[in-house]
């Protein structure tokens, strides 16, 4: 429990702070939240990107060797994910002709 707690805080929540507080910025200013308003530019892929990364290099690396086969798969399809969002990144960053309601749902 004691992990989940320490992984919750310090590698998912901190990481999310700068977002959390453009959110309350857009609450006192009375305008409406949402992913499209708070990451328009995707930067909140990035932020996954690091925080996947991180955990797919303890699950290879600092793991024991129990369940390898789930592992493999689990940690080979997560780095597939992370080479899609770090190939789309650019595209979304630079290009103003997408929706980014439909970008932020992804």
């Amino acid at each position: 429990m004691e992990k989940i707690i320490r992984w919750l805080l310090f590698k998912v929540t901190v990481p999310l702070v700068p977002f959390l507080v453009k959110a309350m910025t857009m609450v006192a200013k009375g305008s409406s939240i949402g992913l499209d308003n708070i990451s328009p530019k995707g930067e909140l892929s990035l932020v996954c990107v690091a925080i996947a990364a991180e955990e797919v290099g303890s699950l290879f690396f600092e793991s024991a060797e129990k369940n390898r086969l789930i592992k493999l798969f689990c940690g080979g399809l997560t780095i597939v994910l992370l080479i899609i969002s770090c190939l789309w990144f650019p595209y979304i960053s630079t290009d103003n002709s997408y929706d980014p309601s439909i970008v932020s749902y992804f």
